[in-house]
């Protein structure tokens, strides 16, 4: 992604896939001066001027540097607490917080935005060319977390368009049905709930998040105290863009954040933290709930009728029913049939659950 820039600072947090379990073995021994050659190798290569890079294994933060400098100009030094602008980092961040409000019962993750809002969405001036559109009413938190709202990214920006500061926001596709990655749907996500929701989206992500998980230098806006410690962005051609200074919260990609800050959240994220057990997947003892193969299918359909768990439960109960027939002198008959598509996703997921 970085690689066709010559010049820029980037912020990266790595984590290990799956969660601590108790039976895990024992993680390999981390070279770090291994890595940080192959960080300084791969920099100099892409010509990037400033990284800043996190480990985070089985929900701990194991290593955090900074390498080359934040301000090319006056050579400083990047560092593990240097202010950094998280862009769509945002978005994840946004999300948990938004899980905690669902745990809270504050929302209901596959309830209409209709229910929040005082008055139908397009009479909201920001909304109001959405108007004639029923479409809006199928539009649900999950629905926009998820980035199947069918707007585009942002309605500036529309798909194979130049930039139009007055482009205009409609639906490409029908809620719901399609997965396209849009800004839009989380900013609507944060105006449905500070307008009808009564949520401060930046107080409480303040609150639930950054003070909770020690993220003394992170904000969804601009912070004075930022100013000492802060990377300056470039250009393609190696010219300083500066830091943009944002003042509003913009649940897309508002925030500032320090590798070190965003790190313990990956870590949290990772363990849990603050939401109830149903939604922290914890554990490998079944394993579909956070195999990969299975999580699309789960999301695609944004009112699923049937848990995980109980789908493991129905799998496990059907494979023993089948091992008992398969004995000498069972009773059952067992036939040989085509492998379907559905069949054999089905057969991909029992194998999931073992």
């Amino acid at each position: 992604m970085f690689a066709s820039f010559r010049s820029l600072v980037v912020l990266v947090a790595l984590t290990c896939a799956g969660c601590a379990s108790p039976g895990a073995r024992e993680s390999p021994r981390l070279d770090r001066a291994a890595l940080d050659r192959r960080v300084e190798a791969l920099m100099a290569q892409a010509h990037v001027p400033g990284l800043a890079l996190a480990l985070v294994r089985d929900g701990q933060v194991v290593y955090v540097k900074g390498y080359g400098e934040r301000d090319t100009g006056r050579q400083l030094p990047l560092q593990a607490d240097t202010v950094m602008y998280a862009a769509s980092l945002t978005k994840a961040t946004f999300a948990y917080g938004v899980m905690m409000m669902a745990d809270e019962g504050r929302i209901d993750l596959d309830r209409s935005i209709d229910a929040l809002l005082a008055k139908p969405l397009p009479e909201y001036d920001k909304y109001a060319d959405l108007a004639g559109d029923e479409r809006w009413r199928l539009l649900t938190p999950r629905i926009l977390l998820s980035h199947r709202s069918g707007f585009a990214n942002f309605r500036f920006w529309q798909p194979g368009k130049p930039y139009d500061p007055d482009g205009k926001l409609f639906f490409y596709f029908d809620p719901g049905t399609r997965f396209a990655y849009s800004g839009e749907g989380i900013n609507l996500l944060q105006f449905a709930l500070e307008n009808g929701g009564g949520i401060d989206v930046g107080d409480y992500l303040g609150t639930h998040l950054f003070e909770r998980f020690g993220m003394t230098r992170t904000s969804l806006t601009w912070r004075s105290d930022f100013e000492g410690n802060v990377a300056i962005g470039y250009d393609e051609h190696g010219a300083a863009l500066g830091h943009k200074q944002r003042g509003s919260v913009r649940a897309a990609g508002s925030m500032d954040t320090t590798v070190d800050d965003y790190a313990h959240l990956l870590a949290a994220m990772v363990r849990g933290d603050g939401l109830r057990p149903r939604r922290t997947r914890r554990g490998r003892r079944r394993r579909c709930a956070s195999d990969p193969r299975s999580s699309s299918r789960r999301w695609a359909s944004p009112t699923p009728t049937t848990t995980t768990a109980s789908r493991c439960r129905t799998r496990s109960a059907s494979r023993a029913s089948n091992r008992r027939a398969a004995r000498p002198g069972s009773r059952r008959a067992t036939t040989t049939a085509p492998t379907t598509s559905r069949s054999a996703s089905r057969a991909r997921a029992t194998a999931c659950c073992s």
